[in-house]
């Protein structure tokens, strides 16, 4: 038992080492703009790990040179969690540059749409068109048929023919006018046969746009596709560094076992990541509000249910609680639940309905979700609950950001990634000041919000 609670102590060392190398190897204001800068970074920080490996190998080997290793191992750690960084920031531009496609992709989608609707209406219009040019090409022929059938009159024929001169003149504007509709008839065909020439060269042109629009639309989908796939390499790159941050998490914790003589220092490592926790809490309530603000996650949520206990399976127990506790040096902010069985998998649970306001990967809460439930009735308050340490690559379909979740719904395994000395799932609620939730703290969960029906 004492030996468990030193590693929990020194759990806690870690990650203000981190943070100290981080930023002499990958200030932000240096970030990689491109993908041969990006390249070249990761193959310099490849480098450095190299050479650290082999440092670490031989004071391993050196008696006398156990009291260095811890240094060694923390710039290790520096540049794993640096290299995790640059991969993350790709995997975040590649993301922005996939939703921009997609936009692109809907844009070219609406405007082939329009496209379509407009030579559909062409030939329509063609049709119609058409239609009336043979009408008034059946009109004509009947026209010029019973002139031929009536044969030539002429002005004589007409003078002898009209029994007065107002019968006379009365036929003759009669012959004038059939004269002047044939030609306007005729007119009239030239100006409709040119018009639907215009028509259907517009229908050409109409097609030429489309054809142009949708070879966009294939590259640009090629180009997607592409990017997906560069993401998911790159995602899978990440998961594997994430678990080699724990690896070497754990040679830091034994290491400060082995040289307790360094108090001054492992205090000091102590407090630094216990501000960097604090920021990275801050960070979260920061984002909840944004989101909550531009609409992303509703501000009406609301439960009145009972909190369901996320780790359900017989047998559990609780292994650190709330506040002051043994082997700690620091207000622990949840409970930590874990399963004498290690032999297989244990899926977490949300414990009440809630969005998804964030999840990934952070070098002391490893694998991480954190859920909004808003106004919980039976406390009065408004909530969020947070869960830490979960496997690496166990997010199930579930954990989707801004997305509603039911209680009880799996979120993923419980593991041993980040600040920690073994599987466990650390548990925290946090209750918001006030119905604008921007700021919170987390309480005590056992009690008001949960109870452990399953040791």
């Amino acid at each position: 038992m004492k030996n468990q609670n030193s590693r929990i102590k020194i759990a806690s060392l870690l990650l203000c080492a981190v943070l100290l190398l981080v930023s002499v190897f990958t200030p932000v204001s240096a970030a990689p703009q491109t993908q041969e800068e990006l390249e070249k970074e990761l193959a310099a920080i490849e480098r450095r790990i190299k050479e650290q490996e082999k440092t670490i190998a031989d004071l391993k080997s050196q008696k006398a040179g156990q009291e260095k290793l811890l240094p060694a191992l923390e710039q290790k750690m520096a540049d794993v969690e640096a290299k995790t960084a640059l991969i993350d920031a790709e995997i975040g531009r590649l993301g922005v540059s996939i939703s921009s496609i997609k936009a692109q992709v809907d844009a070219l989608n609406a405007d082939i749409a329009a496209c379509e609707a407009a030579i559909a209406q062409i030939d329509l219009d063609t049709a119609a068109k058409e239609a009336e040019i043979k009408q008034m090409q059946l009109q004509l022929m009947q026209r010029l048929r019973e002139q031929y059938m009536g044969g030539p009159v002429s002005n004589l024929q007409l003078l002898l023919s009209s029994p007065d001169l107002t019968a006379l003149m009365t036929a003759a504007e009669y012959i004038s006018r059939q004269e002047d509709h044939d030609r306007q008839l005729r007119k009239q065909l030239e100006d409709e046969m040119e018009e639907l020439k215009q028509l259907q060269e517009q229908q050409r042109q109409q097609q030429t746009v489309l054809e142009g629009k949708r070879g966009d639309l294939q590259r640009q989908s090629a180009e997607l596709v592409a990017q997906s796939l560069k993401q998911r390499e790159a995602k899978k790159d990440l998961d594997a560094q994430h678990d080699e941050i724990s690896d070497t998490q754990n040679e830091i914790f034994d290491m400060i076992e082995k040289l307790q003589g360094q108090s001054k220092e492992a205090q000091r490592i102590m407090e630094k990541e216990l501000r960097a926790q604090e920021e990275f809490e801050r960070q979260l309530d920061r984002l909840l509000a944004q989101k909550l603000e531009s609409g992303e996650i509703p501000k009406d949520i609301a439960n009145n249910g009972k909190m369901l206990w996320p780790f359900p399976y017989k047998g559990c127990r609780i292994t650190s609680y709330y506040g002051e506790t043994s082997g700690r040096d620091h207000a622990h902010r949840g409970i930590d639940i874990t399963h004498s069985d290690r032999s297989r998998d244990y899926p977490i649970i949300a414990a009440l309905d809630g969005v998804v306001v964030d999840f990934g990967f952070h070098s002391s809460m490893g694998n991480y979700v954190v859920i909004v439930h808003g106004y919980y009735a039976p406390t009065g308050k408004y909530i969020k609950t947070t869960y830490m340490h979960m496997k690496t690559g166990s997010f199930t379909s579930n954990v989707v950001a801004n997305a509603n979740i039911k209680a009880g719904a799996a979120l993923g395994m419980m593991g041993s990634t980040g600040n920690s000395s073994g599987p466990h799932l650390h548990f925290q609620v946090n209750e918001f000041a006030d119905s604008t939730m921007k700021t919170s703290a987390a309480v005590n969960p056992l009690g008001r919000y949960v109870t452990n029906t399953y040791a």
